[in-house]
């Protein structure tokens, strides 16, 4: 793994992970995982857990300001790296869906959710279309339209969901609270009060949009609002399998921590 392929966001994490912790138990023993791609292994153990604290305290300040001072320190090999990406690298949008059906709020079996995300490396074209409504509009488009090919979506169907983009009333949601509420109606109003109460998925739909506070406290953010959520009213909220039931919004959330953006979709088949 190369540490330039490593995205912002998550290098920020990893920084800010390793310049707060005070003892090697800090880093022994706290929440890194072991990536289980490369088969079972050690992560940080004691002996490098303390010479990155010996060499941290060589630098200004006590911090590490790169990726490549942690790199240059002796037993930080691929296989430390990987770990730190598997446990700094799940988007919000990952943890959200996986918790989803972890948490039993809904089954896999008969309710797929699908989050397809972008990252927007560049910061000036991200603030682009998070910033204008017709950018916006466009770049959704064309993801659907990049989603239907993919998907081998029928081509009826997937230009009444590229046209209706173009053309739907946005409803803008940048509270957190009130993004919860709504994305939690539309998973409710599918299938109200058959497969679950509105309180437990508002539960889970909160931990998404306050998905950075408290999990990286540590993170530095220069947007107030972390997750904002834009549903286009009336656009068909799922075009891969058509036949199930679905609520009739495409949801999609720009997340500028991690500088991307994601469209939701979701059916249920009863």
């Amino acid at each position: 793994m190369k540490i330039n392929d490593i995205p912002n966001h998550v290098a920020v994490r990893i920084l800010d992970f390793f310049n707060r912790v005070k003892y090697v138990t800090d880093i022994t023993d706290t929440l890194i995982e072991d990536d289980p791609s490369d088969g079972p292994g050690n992560t940080i153990g004691a002996t490098l857990a303390a010479r990155i604290l010996r060499v941290r305290s060589k630098f200004p300040f006590n911090r590490f300001e790169t990726l490549e001072q942690l790199d240059a320190i002796q037993g930080f090999g691929e296989g430390t790296w990987k770990d730190l990406v598997y446990t700094f690298g799940r988007t919000a949008a990952q943890a959200f869906r996986d918790g989803l059906y972890v948490n039993n709020i809904i089954y896999r079996e008969n309710w797929p959710v699908w989050c397809f995300e972008f990252p927007i490396e560049d910061k000036e074209q991200f603030e682009e279309l998070e910033g204008n409504e017709t950018a916006y509009r466009n770049f959704i488009a064309q993801k659907l339209a990049e989603i239907a090919e993919q998907e081998e979506v029928h081509e009826g169907l997937a230009t009444q969901a590229i046209e209706g983009v173009k053309e739907a009333h946005i409803d803008r949601f940048e509270d957190a609270t009130l993004s919860a509420l709504t994305l939690g109606m539309w998973f409710y109003r599918v299938d109200p009060g058959n497969w679950f109460s509105i309180d437990r998925i508002y539960e889970e739909t909160l931990e998404y949009f306050e998905y950075f506070y408290p999990k990286y406290p540590f993170q530095a953010y220069s947007y107030n609002n972390l997750l904002t959520m834009v549903a286009f009213n009336g656009v068909p909220g799922n075009i891969i399998m058509p036949t199930g039931i679905t609520a009739n919004d495409l949801i999609t959330v720009i997340n500028y921590p991690e500088q991307s953006i994601t469209i939701w979709m979701a059916a249920l088949y009863d």
